[in-house]
């Protein structure tokens, strides 16, 4: 079994994780996230609030252009989590050009910084996310 690393661009927000802290707070959270949130229901890939916040997220944006997701970056043993309106990947091995300025000139652009307000809402997340911007993220895992 081969090692998979793959980089992430999203436009969004970091929220963290369970292992290494999270850089938000929840309404009705604990240490391991929010009251909606079961950690014992895990994926065949062992990630499981990537899955469930999505879940979660689908419904309230079923009619929009963009799709408001979670995202997991570091790795499955130790995952960490991006709250993104935009996001493309390169796998292990692909080269991928992506026109950025075509990217922020979609028309859907424009709306990005209210859905993140609002999937922070639906994900029971309050206080200040910070200031959604370009991250270039990291995923490493089997």
């Amino acid at each position: 079994m081969g090692v998979s690393t793959d980089a992430i661009l999203a436009w969004g927000v970091p929220l963290g994780g369970p292992d290494e802290d999270w850089t938000v707070s929840f309404r009705d959270g604990t240490y391991d996230g929010p009251a909606w949130f079961d950690p014992a229901k895990r994926d065949e890939d062992g990630e499981y609030f990537e899955e469930q916040a999505n879940e979660r997220l689908r419904p309230h944006f079923l009619h929009t252009a963009f799709n408001p997701h979670v995202l997991t970056f570091q790795s499955g043993t130790y995952p960490q989590y991006f709250l993104a309106t935009w996001s493309a990947s390169a796998y292990r091995g692909q080269v991928r050009t992506l026109d950025l300025a075509r990217v922020v000139a979609q028309p859907e652009a424009e709306y990005w910084a209210a859905a993140l307000v609002t999937a922070a809402s639906v994900l029971q997340i309050v206080g200040d996310v910070g200031t959604p911007a370009f991250t270039l993220l990291s995923y490493w895992g089997q």
